[in-house]
């Protein structure tokens, strides 16, 4: 046990004094008496002595005086831990001791039941304890006292954690350690096949084993080796070729080998050992560096004889620079000499210069370009930032020095967590842990451990989980007519009134049948309308409008409306007849004749002669005016001689049958037929009509006026006619005739002097083309003559028609002659040859001599080559024909992407930018491909119209508006995709973009350069020139000595950063009205590069600048302990971040100071404001109107903290008016104008036009891993982890590179950028 009762000692002293008698023991100068009279008792009751303190023990009054009380003793028995008297909590505190002040107590002090009392794994070690952060590092540092995590990294996103990733085991013999022997290539990885391209692909220690192949050194590289200089190696490596092709007969030429063509030079050029024989013209390519390669983009010219200046080879990536060129050797200077497609250079096996892919090359290259001192983390490198990760980010040799990257909060309750409102212990920053601190700062209550972010929120009326709401997550339940219908432990669903959630979570109101909508009324489901007809009468909404009150007895018209039929009126039963009851039937013998239905059925049918039978049926007079009556529902009719008949031979109806009708037309069963009439005669009586004279017809069906109709052979027919002819043939001739009413059928009665009936036709064989000369042969869409066919080029053979007779094996040659089963060619009959065989020499005495089965030579069909392996060109490692077809497989590093086989494998897909890996796989404009693999964008730069991209190849490309000559591609007025490089001299390592104009940096032969083009209004192109628009890349002249690294464009100026023997300066040029030269000078334009000083004659020493619209900031050249930025331009926003707001400075100053710790992960410049991410912090300042950075809509003058969302910040962009955030995490969030022309959401994707708080850009998904801004552009672009680049906002002009699509786009795949 350790007590620590010194405390409580001296609480027990001062509670001893406090208890004592003022006067005790002094003399008072009286007597006795005198102290018995001015002395009283010191208590009456114990509460008089109690002191109010707890651990001195409870003083008690003894015989009129305070006695104090015995001192707490707190003691546990446990050995390990701290005993304590509290004196605020009024209890003992027994806890587990925190040896090392991490704010953990030890976890090896156990209570007596063997609980752990504590958590921390180690209490000798501050560094290590639950919740510290995890790094990754090869030592294998537990962190965080788990085993299991180690800091796992997995950059490339193949699912394999970092192998330098590590933890000790559980034994301490061993540790623990990712996989993935190369996190930075996801085509490595344990799960990964070994493929031949320099790496080790599968991590088990071997480069290339099993798949390198046989072949030699190609030292000319002009695709031919030399054998005697045997190689293993991998196709496409410059420099090999693999075996199976012909000998180079001079492998230090490349115009000599034996795939080149002879061409008039007095040389053996396809090496036949024969000079210029049958010569042949070919193309010269200019060549400008004279390097022995030129390219198409400097001209063509075709000749026999060598052109000076000019040569073969057009494969030349960078004509301006003459150490760049397919034969030339690879050397660690960051560019691709030997224009594979990359800078590829191999310092050790499997070691590239720069692996991670961050653009500093490794340390093996030796300096100045020589400073990654970790080339397979691309956060680690000379220069950076140092961070708290376990790793030397900045490559000084010492790990996390400076950094105070993580922010540690006091625990007072010992819970765990953390206050960062304490005011007495204030948030320390640090990167480890100090003692009574602990990483968590979400404490709300750090007096009571119950409360804090790890706790269960519970219905207390209280926060207990430390999240700013009480009693939230429906641990109290739903108020009535609530629900948490979304499991997300909030009350937000109306059940009263929500359809999908009526009366309870998941009760869904769907329309029912005939109902024409749904809605939720006090939580039951209710139909809102019902189709015309029907109504919802049992008041159920699942069973839709089920009534039909068209029809419904019971709910006739309405709901509950029932047709009940009338007492004793005769009726059986009543029907709904659309809306209105109605009687259905009535009893035998009776019918409801006057439509009442309140009289029922009225009428009795069986003997009423007005009604008899059914109603309205009325029995009349009969001769002499004598009412005919009616019996048993029958009429008693009279028989009229010669009108009417008692045809059914039933007396009770009498004379029922009238003989004016077809069925009894004059008598009894006399019918007139299908189709006849019965008509009367004047004289009495009725005849049967039954057909029409010839060209007449009874079109109107009327036998009163008979055959009315004319009609005709040419026009046959009622209504619609026909012309009988075109049936029966032109040269027919006949009548149309009426057969029944209301039709006419043709009549041919024969055919006209000289025709001919053809098939049932008549025509004319001297003109019919159908049937010329003959009955039967046909023309073929030719005219017929005279009884003969106008063939054309064809033949004419009578009785056959048109033939052609180099082709018809029936007329081979001639008319008539038969080539029996042999086939005809040119006009000659040829052998008959069986299946699968052919006579492809034509000859007749050898027969068919070839098998089309199985000849390569003629696979199929005569003539028909298929690949083989014996053919250097054809490119095949397996070739063949099977069954007619060419059957081969290509050779490594070879694809056949014209499909052809008479060309082979034509196409070496290792380096083929058109087919990059595989037929079709682009690289798209600019891009290059090394072994199988395209080139990525390294970076992207974005204008108010158009955007560029750098390619690693290294080459550029830009999109979009090119009214200003901005994308450097002369006579192109704009594209929407990036399908054209812009070329500019040297090797590309650095592209920006301005308003309106761009600039660039190259490597020209080791020398830096600045070339720029577009609008030049300001002189920002800073080509000594004033005006207009430079449509190319001009050269930008600077001083001696300075070499510039960086880019930096305004709106309408630029800038670049770069080094001098001094130290590091900035160069301006453009616009400097409002300051943005930076030197002291405020011209309207500047054409040429000045230096930024901060006086007369001084330089300005800063790190790597960034540029907004009219303004320029940088950080300092060396991290100092508080942040101040030097900035020179436009302020009238206070962009300049001085805590003023003035009109501009043409000098640069400091801003405010913000922070402490420099250690900015990325400094952002809108157009009017500005943003810096320093460590976990983000501060921001300038104009937010449109609020840029918080919700205020205030601007700032100087630089303040912004509240920001949680997660660990990666970057930050500003564009105009608007600022985005990107998170380790891959996630991306933006606020501010989101706004454009057509009002769709120019930033986030949606309507707001004013975003107010940071919205993710859910469009991206997770895997961003780069941001890109224009000061002054509505559109911005990112790219994943994978490379892919996407672009969003305003497409005018096609500047997001997606097509002609107008309007505004969500983030849209650049595809012709990825392939």
């Amino acid at each position: 046990m350790m007590a620590r009762r010194g405390v409580v000692l001296v609480g027990a002293l001062f509670a001893l004094a406090a208890c004592g008698d003022d006067d005790a023991g002094m003399d008072d100068g009286g007597t006795d008496s005198a102290i018995g009279t001015d002395a009283g008792p010191e208590c009456t009751a114990d509460p008089d002595c109690d002191d109010g303190l707890f651990c001195n023990g409870a003083e008690a009054c003894v015989a009129g005086a305070c006695v104090a009380g015995s001192a707490i003793a707190c003691d546990d028995s446990i050995e390990c831990t701290l005993d304590v008297c509290d004196e605020d909590l009024d209890r003992c505190v027994f806890a587990a001791p925190d040896a090392d002040g991490d704010g953990v107590r030890d976890a090896s002090c156990v209570d007596g039941e063997g609980m752990p009392l504590g958590a921390d794994c180690d209490d000798d070690d501050a560094n290590r304890f639950p919740g510290n952060p995890e790094v990754c590092d090869v030592d294998g540092h537990d962190e965080d006292c788990n085993l299991e995590t180690f800091g796992a990294i997995d950059r490339d996103g193949d699912g394999y954690f970092d192998a330098r990733c590590c933890n000790p085991t559980e034994d301490g013999t061993g540790q623990t350690c990712g996989l993935d022997c190369d996190d930075v290539r996801p085509n490595v990885s344990p799960a990964a096949t070994e493929a031949c391209d320099r790496v080790d692909n599968d991590c088990d220690g071997d480069i290339d084993e099993e798949v390198r192949v046989a072949g030699y050194v190609d030292a000319d590289r002009d695709g031919f080796g030399d054998f005697s200089m045997p190689l293993d190696s991998c196709p496409g490596l410059a420099g090999f070729v693999p075996a199976g092709g012909d000998e180079d007969c001079d492998d230090d030429d490349r115009t000599r080998n034996p795939g080149q063509v002879e061409i008039c030079d007095d040389v053996d050029n396809d090496c036949d050992e024969t000079v210029d024989e049958s010569p042949q013209v070919v193309d010269w390519f200019r060549d400008v560096d004279g390097d022995g390669f030129g390219n198409a983009a400097g001209g063509i010219v075709r000749s026999c004889t060598p052109i000076a200046g000019h040569s073969l080879f057009g494969t030349d990536c960078n004509d301006a620079v003459a150490g760049v060129n397919p034969a030339a050797a690879e050397t660690c200077n960051g560019r691709d000499d030997d224009c594979v497609g990359g800078a590829d250079f191999e310092i050790a096996p499997g070691d590239f210069e720069d692996d991670d892919g961050d653009g500093v090359a490794d340390v093996g290259c030796g300096l100045p370009r020589g400073i990654d001192c970790d080339d397979l983390d691309p956060i680690t490198a000379g220069g950076s930032a140092e961070a708290c990760d376990g790793r030397d980010n900045d490559c000084d040799g010492n790990v996390d020095e400076g950094a105070m990257d993580t922010l540690w909060y006091f625990d007072g309750d010992l819970d765990g967590h953390g206050s960062p409102a304490n005011p007495t212990r204030p948030v320390l920053r640090a990167c480890r842990p100090q003692p009574g601190y602990v990483a968590s700062g979400g404490d709300c209550d750090d007096t009571d451990p119950a409360r804090n972010p790890d706790e269960a929120e519970t219905c207390n009326a209280r926060d207990d989980d430390c999240d700013g709401s009480i009693d939230e997550r429906n641990v109290c339940g739903c108020a009535p007519g609530l629900g948490d219908c979304n499991d997300d432990d909030v009350c937000e669903t109306n059940t009263g009134a929500d359809r999908n959630n009526c009366g309870a979570c998941g009760n869904v109101c769907t329309v029912g049948p005939n109902a024409r909508g749904v809605s939720c009324v006090a939580g039951a489901c209710t139909s809102t309308g019902c189709r015309l007809g029907y109504e919802d009468c049992d008041g159920n909404a699942a069973n839709g409008c089920e009534t039909n009150v068209f029809v419904d007895t019971a709910n006739c018209g309405a709901c509950g409306e029932v047709c009940a039929a009338p007492p004793g009126t005769n009726v059986d039963s009543m029907r709904c007849d659309g809306l209105e009851c109605d009687v259905a039937s009535c009893a035998p013998g009776f019918d409801d004749c006057d439509g009442d239905t309140g009289n029922g059925c009225e009428t009795r049918i069986a003997n009423d002669p007005d009604n008899c039978g059914s109603c309205g049926v009325a029995c009349g007079f009969g001769p002499g005016g004598v009412p005919i009556a009616c019996s048993s529902g029958a009429c008693n009719q009279p028989c009229i001689l010669g009108s009417t008949a008692d045809c059914d031979g039933d007396p009770l109806n009498g004379c029922e049958t009238n003989l004016g009708t077809p069925e009894h037309c004059n008598d009894c069963g006399d019918t007139c037929g299908v189709g006849g009439s019965c008509t009367s005669l004047a004289a009495g009586g009725f005849v049967c009509q039954v057909s029409c004279a010839p060209n007449t017809a009874d079109c109107d069906g009327n036998p009163g006026n008979g055959c009315e109709a004319p009609v005709s052979y040419t026009s046959c027919g009622c209504g619609p006619t026909i012309d009988c002819t075109v049936a029966n043939g032109p040269a027919s001739i006949g009548t149309c005739r009426g057969f029944a009413p209301g039709s006419a059928q043709c009549e041919r009665t024969g055919c006209l002097p000289g025709a001919v009936d053809c098939f049932g036709r008549c025509v004319d064989l001297d003109v019919d083309p159908d049937n010329c000369g003959t009955c039967g042969v046909s023309c073929g869409g030719f005219a017929c003559n005279s009884g003969m066919c106008d063939c054309g080029t064809r033949s004419f053979c009578f009785g056959v028609g048109c033939v052609d007779t180099d082709t018809d094996p029936r007329n081979c040659g001639a008319c008539g002659n038969d080539c029996g089963a042999g086939p005809c060619v040119g006009g000659t009959c040829q052998l008959a040859c069986g299946p699968g065989t052919a006579d492809c020499d034509l000859d007749p005495f050898n027969g068919c001599e070839v098998g089309l089965q199985t000849d390569s030579a003629n696979c199929g069909q005569c003539g028909r080559r298929c690949p083989s392996p014996t053919e250097p060109l054809d490119h095949v490692s397996t070739g063949g024909c099977s069954v007619g077809n060419c059957v081969y497989t290509c050779a490594p590093g070879w694809g056949d992407c014209d499909r052809a086989p008479d060309s082979g494998c034509e196409i070496p897909i290792t380096n083929d930018p058109f087919n990059c890996g595989g037929c079709g796989r682009a690289c798209g404009a600019g891009g290059r491909c090394n072994l199988s693999t395209c080139d990525r964008v390294s970076k992207l730069a974005v204008g108010e119209e158009h955007t560029c991209a750098l390619r690693s190849g290294p080459s550029i490309v830009c999109w979009g508006a090119n009214s200003f000559g901005q994308l450097g591609l002369p006579g192109v007025p704009a594209t929407n995709v990036p399908d054209l490089e812009t070329l500019v001299p040297g090797f590309p390592f650095d592209v920006a973009v301005g308003r309106y104009h761009t600039c660039a940096l190259t490597d020209e032969a080791g020398a830096p350069r600045v070339y720029c083009w577009g609008h030049n209004s300001n002189g920002q192109v800073g080509n000594g020139m004033t005006g207009g628009n430079v449509t190319s890349p001009a050269a930008v002249t600077l001083p001696g000595g300075f070499i510039p690294v960086e880019l930096a464009l305004g709106d309408l100026h630029s800038c670049v950063w770069g080094e001098t023997m001094s130290g590091p300066e900035v160069y301006c040029w453009g616009r400097g009205a409002s300051g943005e030269l930076g030197n002291g000078m405020n011209p309207t334009a500047q054409n040429m590069p000045v230096r930024v000083e901060t006086g007369p004659g001084e330089a300005l020493r800063v790190g790597p600048i960034r540029a907004g619209g009219s303004f320029t900031c940088g950080p300092p050249a060396t991290p100092n302990a508080t942040i101040e930025l030097q900035c020179w331009g436009a302020n009238d926003q206070g962009q300049l971040g001085r805590g003023t707001v003035s009109a501009g400075a043409n000098r640069p100053g400091a801003t405010q100071p913000f922070g402490n710790g420099f250690q900015p992960i990325r400094l952002a410049l809108g157009r009017d404001h500005a943003c810096v991410a320093n460590g976990p912090d983000l501060f921001c300042w300038g104009d937010n109107g449109l609020s840029q950075f918080d919700g205020s809509g205030t601007d700032r003058s100087s630089p303040g903290m912004t509240p920001r969302p949680s997660g660990t910040l990666q970057s930050v962009s500003a564009g105009l008016d608007r600022t985005c955030l990107q998170f380790a995490d891959g996630v991306v969030r933006c606020r501010g104008d989101n706004s454009s022309s057509s009002g769709a959401g120019a930033l986030v994707p949606g309507p707001s036009t004013v975003l107010t708080a940071w919205e993710r850009v859910f469009e991206l998904g997770s895997a961003t891993q780069s941001l890109f801004f224009g000061s002054s552009a509505v559109h911005q672009c990112a790219q994943t982890s994978a490379g892919q680049v996407y672009c969003w906002g305003e497409n005018q002009g096609g500047r997001l590179g997606i097509g002609p699509i107008f309007g505004n786009q969500p983030p849209t795949l650049v595809g012709a950028l990825t392939p």
